[in-house]
């Protein structure tokens, strides 16, 4: 069985659609978005890749890329580094992670299908990530609402990846997309502008409602 190492959350985006400095901490539910997206994670190390900011959930340990605003690939290497860092060799060499990106909402809530998917596939899957699309699973993955294998990802994000694409650097990975369960249908949507935040608080009203 595949040792999980924690989940690695994206959240030092620059915000520049929703003309905030930082969309991860506008207001959502009872909290902020970010904490939203970190409910329903797995116990274990969970390391944010961000400017710090108080959290809801304790114990989050914070890094960031260096220099700041490299892109989602450099944070993920930063977060990376930081979870095997706080790993034991064994633990790293066998281990599994989540990478979820912090202006999603709901994602958190799907990573422990996520893993469990990823400890079902064959050991050649790098890689299990939801669909960009709920309704079509040959659409392409949602690689910011995945889980790895870390030495896997930790060689496709070898080297300088300041300013890469995620798709592009990982794409000689093998990732398996994988359907999300309806309760967690909402997982990948992330917020980009008002209209995406109004329509994730809509989604939470009747989740209350019902």
């Amino acid at each position: 069985m595949s040792t999980y190492l924690g989940t690695i959350v994206l959240c030092g985006g620059t915000s520049a659609r929703m003309c905030v400095p930082d969309k991860t901490a506008l207001p959502f539910g009872t909290a902020t978005l970010l904490d939203s997206a970190l409910l329903g994670l797995p116990s274990g190390p969970v390391v944010c890749v961000g400017p710090p900011r108080p959290l809801l959930r304790d114990g989050v340990t914070w890094t960031r890329e260096t220099p700041p605003g490299g892109g989602p690939l450099d944070g993920i290497r930063a977060g990376l580094n930081q979870l095997t860092n706080m790993a034991a060799p064994p633990e790293y060499d066998a281990g599994i992670l989540a990478v979820i990106a912090g202006d999603q909402p709901f994602a958190g809530r799907a990573v422990p299908h996520l893993l469990k998917a990823l400890e079902a596939a064959a050991a050649t899957t790098h890689a299990v990530a939801a669909s960009t699309d709920s309704n079509d699973l040959s659409a392409r993955p949602a690689l910011l609402l995945a889980a790895y294998r870390v030495h896997a990802l930790a060689h496709a994000v070898r080297g300088d990846t300041r300013n890469q694409g995620v798709y592009r650097a990982l794409k000689d990975l093998h990732v398996k997309t994988v359907p999300l369960p309806l309760e967690h249908i909402s997982a990948a949507l992330d917020v980009d502008t008002p209209e995406d935040l109004d329509l994730a608080q809509q989604h939470i009203n009747r989740t209350r409602t019902n």
